[in-house]
């Protein structure tokens, strides 16, 4: 019986604790290197706790600001092509910025096309996402009327790109966000929500 309704309490309350703990851990490695930053320029008197978090946000607002300038996005551009020249830290480099490239809305919604059911066949489907309608562009070598989907695996611990006929597609009436949580929770204890559904 104490097993059972651990196991519950703990279920039920791992995925609040876990949240809060990493926002905390965020928050509090914002605070400590900004606060750094206060004591290196000589400013350690005019200090206040939170002023690390504001500069923090600061930067990071102003950073999304210049990246829309053209050349501070050419300059942005070539320290991405000389970290990707590194061997170690290349891996590390792509991996991230591709992950934060993802994450950025305007580029989920420009890359992921619309979520899709792929039918592999022997009566096998998986949920995917169309990156490319005319993969040939990328690959000339492929054969035409070709697709790319990417299909996530559970728990983000990888996935596949598959280039298939149109044919075995089923696009998915069903917002983006709500077809990854699904595809990368493996189903399990998710319900359909923002309108969408399967099929």
């Amino acid at each position: 019986m104490f097993k059972r309704y651990f196991l519950a309490g703990f279920v039920a309350l791992a995925p609040f604790v876990l949240t809060l703990y990493f926002f905390y851990w965020l928050v509090a490695g914002a605070e400590r290197l900004f606060h750094q930053v206060w004591l290196w320029a000589g400013a350690a008197e005019l200090y206040r706790p939170g002023y690390g978090i504001v500069v923090a946000i600061l930067l990071i607002f102003m950073s999304g600001i210049l990246v829309q300038a053209w050349g501070f996005r050419q300059l942005y551009a070539a320290g991405g092509r000389l970290l990707e020249r590194i061997p170690v830290i290349k891996m590390i480099y792509s991996g991230l910025s591709s992950v934060m490239d993802m994450l950025a809305p305007h580029n989920r919604e420009r890359k992921l096309s619309s979520a899709v059911l792929v039918n592999l066949g022997d009566d096998l489907i998986l949920v995917g996402f169309l990156t490319q309608n005319d993969p040939q562009v990328l690959i000339p070598q492929l054969e035409s009327g070709r697709v790319a989907v990417y299909m996530p695996m559970s728990y983000q611990i990888g996935g596949y790109t598959v280039l298939v006929k149109p044919d075995r597609l089923t696009h998915l009436d069903m917002p983006l966000d709500a077809a990854m949580r699904l595809a990368v929770t493996g189903m399990v204890g998710n319900e359909a929500k923002d309108g969408g559904k399967l099929g």
